[in-house]
């Protein structure tokens, strides 16, 4: 209850800055056109799209040995999906998409930068589910990775997947395409603005076309 009250009125005051706001800068296109969907007291307003950018050598630094062991533990194609715990970033999809990979006889490890503390409840629930789909050999959670050793996981995975469904950016997509890394993400507007050609997609809730997208990729 007290997270729904917060929420409302986060968005309450988000909606009165943008209606008195001479131009409301946004880091996608999709951003901005959402707000205006979601928001219709918006739609007056002047909206621009600023995209964000990354360095490279920003993230060049060595994987410290835990996460570098951590990776070398994965067998087959290995997997990326850089991210937090939330409900909203598509992990319920990814691991049917895993599922129905392990069925038909895929070797891969998928490697998440996911941590308990980012949603205890949550993480518990996941760890659930690979439990119940036998996916406990194919899930590493290596906990929050320092962004500046991020390069390490990009240079040294095969694919990344992205499923999620709701992102005001997605930072990672825009790295891993720095690094030369092939994506598999859900199409949604935001990814697809992301990514354009560089990345293979799939309907977002759909895991049969996600894991037939992977095998693809």
């Amino acid at each position: 209850g007290r997270l729904k009250v917060e929420t409302a009125l986060r968005r309450r005051l988000a909606v009165a800055s943008m209606k008195r706001a001479d131009l409301i800068v946004t880091p996608s296109h999709a951003m901005g056109e959402m707000i205006r969907e979601v928001c219709p007291q918006t739609r007056n307003r002047r909206f621009h799209t600023l995209y964000h950018g990354f360095a490279k050598g920003a993230l060049a630094e060595p994987l410290d040995e835990k996460l570098a062991q951590a990776l070398a533990s994965g067998k087959g194609i290995k997997l990326l999906f850089p991210t937090h715990a939330a409900a909203h970033k598509g992990f319920d999809v990814l691991f049917q998409m895993l599922a129905r990979l392990k069925a038909d006889g895929v070797e891969f490890c998928l490697f998440t930068t996911i941590a308990r503390d980012d949603w205890p409840e949550g993480v518990e629930t996941f760890e659930r589910t690979i439990r119940v789909l036998g996916l406990t050999d194919h899930v590493v959670f290596m906990g929050r990775v320092p962004q500046r050793q991020m390069g390490g996981l990009y240079a040294q995975c095969d694919l990344m997947v992205y499923p999620s469904l709701c992102e005001s950016f997605g930072f990672s997509m825009i790295e891993a395409m720095g690094y030369g890394l092939p994506i598999v993400a859900a199409g949604t507007a935001i990814n697809r603005e992301m990514c354009g050609d560089g990345a293979l997609y799939y309907p977002p809730l759909d895991a049969a076309a996600g894991a037939l997208a992977i095998k693809e990729a």
